[in-house]
């Protein structure tokens, strides 16, 4: 009996020690293919995942975008890539693992030939409680009219910014919008201060903002200052690609957008006021949106408000004082030719007639600068929250600390 039983014994471990050895064979990853060599235009690729269990993705590029991070034997893996708008290449690594293998799939990506163009989607939000006002309830077709005419100032300014700003034709579910570009909400408040609106961390007005990655957002309401046409959010820049004049951070690069409304923000009491040939000031929609959108993509004022102690770090835009500036205006009497009017003297002296879209009250506003391009093209190419392609090699994980509103800028 005793030795029956050892044999019994002894089968038992025999079969555990064979169920042991089945389970610690090691799992494996085999793919279709796992390396890529692709142009610079938008494309995407396909692996086929052979795996004796499920597997799972570790991705840190945002350029590469998979359609699902996880998955089974013999299951497809496609992922989209961004066109590359930079001058350099660029390589993605990206881990397929189980839990015992890992497998790269590694993606390079050539440099643009030619420079990239930008086309960044916008949505108007209008905010009305009054469907019979106009201003509240802007009528179909003038928002895409004004967009239309700011279109020709960047492309007609002296420098072609090549960027278009064009009218999103989806919402962020992917329904087609009836009205493109148009987003009309009810406000039980639609007179607000803009100031509080725009840098008050509320969850009921950040909530209105659509994906700043993939739109802009400009939000229109009546504004309990009239003096104030517009009033706009500067970009981010990041650690790696920093800009000066910006806030330099890498919390957007990989976290959920802002709790503040990160836009651009118009006055409706002005939405159909346009300039004629009598009147010489900047203080018309279309310019309005243009000089607004400007700040939204990097660009700083071009003059100093006080003294001539500020800069918008452009070497080709003379800076002058705009309160000195003001006060000669206020000293005038009669009418005056708007040459005249826009004659301004620079912080060293020169005198200088007035373009730029980025300046104030007298001005031509009709010019961009080399310099002021060569920042719009660095927050079009590297700046979190900006529709369109960036040249970032690795996103930044969310260990950073969330970054604070950046005050909004008339």
């Amino acid at each position: 009996m005793k030795f029956i039983k050892y044999i019994l014994y002894c089968l038992t471990i025999i079969l555990i020690s064979t169920s042991c050895k089945k389970d610690s064979t090691p799992s494996y990853i085999k793919l279709s293919e796992s390396v890529f060599n692709i142009g610079s235009e938008a494309t995407s690729i396909s692996v086929t995942i052979e795996c004796s269990d499920t597997w799972s993705l570790i991705n840190d590029y945002q350029w590469c975008t998979p359609d699902k991070m996880s998955g089974e034997n013999g299951e497809t893996l496609t992922i989209s890539v961004e066109a590359n708008p930079g001058s350099v290449a660029r390589t993605a690594k990206i881990t397929v693992k189980n839990a015992d293998s890992r497998q790269i799939i590694q993606i390079t990506q050539q440099p643009a030939t030619t420079e990239y163009k930008y086309e960044l989607p916008v949505i108007f939000h209008v905010l009305y409680n009054d469907m019979s006002n106009k201003n509240q309830y802007i009528e179909p077709g003038r928002l895409p009219d004004i967009l239309a005419s700011c279109n020709q100032k960047y492309s007609t300014s002296g420098v072609n910014m090549n960027l278009e700003f064009t009218l999103a034709s989806h919402d962020p579910e992917g329904n087609l919008l009836p009205e493109p570009g148009v987003n009309r909400i009810h406000w039980n408040t639609p007179i607000m201060d803009c100031e509080q609106f725009m840098n008050t961390m509320d969850p009921t007005t950040a909530d209105i903002i659509w994906d700043p990655n993939q739109y802009i957002n400009v939000i229109i309401f009546t504004y309990t200052n009239d003096d104030i046409l517009g009033i706009t959010h500067l970009p981010y820049a990041t650690n790696a690609a920093p800009l000066a004049g910006l806030s330099n951070g890498d919390y957007y690069l990989n976290n959920p957008q802002p709790k503040y409304p990160h836009c651009v923000s118009i006055n409706n009491t002005y939405i159909y006021e346009e300039s004629t040939p009598w009147q010489y000031s900047n203080e018309d929609i279309i310019s309005t949106l243009a000089h607004e959108l400007g700040h939204y993509i990097g660009l700083l004022h071009a003059f100093s408000d006080n003294g001539c102690d500020g800069t918008d770090y452009c070497n080709d835009t003379p800076n002058y004082d705009r309160q000195k500036y003001d006060e000669w205006l206020l000293g005038l009497s009669g009418q005056h030719s708007l040459e005249y009017l826009a004659t301004k003297t620079s912080c060293t002296g020169e005198t200088f007639i007035a373009h730029n879209i980025m300046d104030y009250m007298y001005c031509y506003n009709d010019r961009f600068t080399d310099d002021q391009r060569a920042r719009v093209r660095h927050v079009l190419e590297f700046s979190p929250m900006i529709p369109g392609p960036k040249s970032l090699q690795k996103t930044s994980g969310s260990k950073y600390a969330e970054m604070p509103p950046i005050r909004a800028i008339q």
